[in-house]
Parts: C-alpha cells; structure tokens; sequence
C-alpha cells in the first residue's frame, strides 16, 4: 500500500526543487536499480508491482513495499510504468581542479535536452571520461530522463556544476599544457587541431540552440569543428560530443 502523502512525496521528485530539497532522485526499472546498487549509492525505499523482484534485492537494507499498478503509475516518471522504483540518496561528489587538471574530460555549457546530456554520459563512460563539468543551467543530472538515457552510466560519470568562466580562468596559467577545445562552426579541423597523444585537456560543448557563450569561448584556446559536406546547419550536441571523443581517443 502507498498513502496519498507518500504519492506526493516521491512525485515531488520528479522535479528538480524536490530533488535538492530532499537530497533524494528516483531510478526506475530493474536494470538501473541493479547498476545502482553495484554502484554503491544507497538505497532508502523500493516499490514494486511484482514482489519476486525482491529477491534480486534482498540484501539491501531499505524499505521494500508492494504497490498496485495502478499507484505504481501514479508515481511514476516513464510513459510505461516499469514495476521496480527506488529512491536513492544523492551521492556527494566534489570537484577538484588539481585533479581535473591531470586528465581528460568534457564541459557542457547550457545543454537543456536531458536525452542529449544521458548520451553524452554515456559515450563519456565508453572512452574512458568519468568527469563532466557542466554550467549551472545545464539540464540537472538526476533528471529521470537522463537517467534512464545513461543506461547505467550515470552511476559512473561524475558531473560537477559550477561557473563555466570562473572555472576556466583557473586553467588560465597553464593553457599552453592544458588544451581546452570549444566545439564550434567554422573553427580549425577537429582532425588536424586535437592532440591525440595528450592524455589532458578539456573539450567543451555548446547548447544547439545558443553553442557555445562567448564568455567561455574567450577561455579556450583552440576552437575545433567537424567537417561536413552536406547541408544541414549542425549536429546534435551528442552526437557532436561523441565524434569528437572518438577521434581525441583514437
């Protein structure tokens, strides 16, 4: 059973507000919760439609509750209720410049489109990035439709949010060791421009409906674009991510 007040507080997060307020995010589905828990996140309840689901989680130390169908699509985010949810508690993650300086990774300044921003996650997961730098109005991570995009990759990729420009400017004394690429339309060639043996550097990726600011763009120190030869204006902010990590990691 699920009383009217719980209803209210799991759908509350589904919003970002409820989300910070409570520290708490929803993962649905079996797959996701099983990459939780090898993860190591804690789990703090799980409601289920079928209670043999259980059995795959019974070492977890939380609340389990069966619910009907019907309240189980009632507190869901997805279009199709799954028959597994499970409210996790925020993993604490701190951002260290020291750190990020000694390896690869991406930053994201103002991607809105949750789907866009679980591909990237996972394509970061795929080469081998597990640290994202994102602006402050970057769609949030716990998202549940970035989530659920990731396919488990969330639980592994880091995303930090900060200020863009005052971060960069951190980078600034040491810019000739520490590339920072900003993905834009007419830059140098991405073949010719990304030093592949570099094993640090930043690449920094625009929304698709303003790119890059011009802010961030005044920090970087290359400015790469994919070449084409058709006619379409630009490429999906993923897709232009993940071309882009395959050829700095090829």
């Amino acid at each position: 059973m699920i009383s009217k007040n719980e209803i209210k507080f799991v759908t509350s997060l589904h919003r970002k507000k409820g989300r910070e307020a409570n520290h708490l995010y929803i993962v649905e589905g079996v797959k996701l919760l099983s990459e939780a828990v090898h993860s190591g996140v804690k789990v703090t309840k799980i409601f289920t439609t079928d209670s043999s689901y259980l059995s795959m989680f019974i070492s977890l130390e939380c609340e389990k509750v069966e619910i009907s169908k019907r309240d189980m699509e009632r507190i869901t985010a997805m279009n199709s209720a799954s028959p597994l949810l499970a409210i996790i508690e925020h993993k604490k993650v701190s951002l260290s410049i020291d750190e990020l300086k000694q390896k690869r990774f991406l930053m994201l300044d103002g991607l809105r489109d949750p789907g866009n921003l679980g591909t990237i996650i996972r394509s970061c997961e795929w080469f081998g990035i597990t640290d994202i730098v994102a602006s402050e109005d970057t769609v949030d991570v716990f998202n549940n439709k970035v989530i659920q995009s990731t396919m488990g990759s969330f639980f592994r990729v880091n995303v930090h949010y900060t200020d863009l420009r005052s971060f960069l400017q951190e980078f600034a004394p040491w810019k000739i060791d520490f590339p920072v690429y900003a993905a834009v339309l007419g830059g140098d060639s991405l073949k010719e421009t990304l030093v592949r043996e570099n094993t640090k550097g930043c690449v920094v990726i625009g929304s698709e409906s303003h790119g890059i600011s011009e802010n961030v763009q005044s920090l970087c120190s290359h400015k790469i674009t994919i070449s084409g030869s058709g006619k379409a204006e630009s490429l999906n902010a993923a897709i232009s991510a993940s071309i882009i990590l395959y050829e700095w990691f090829s």
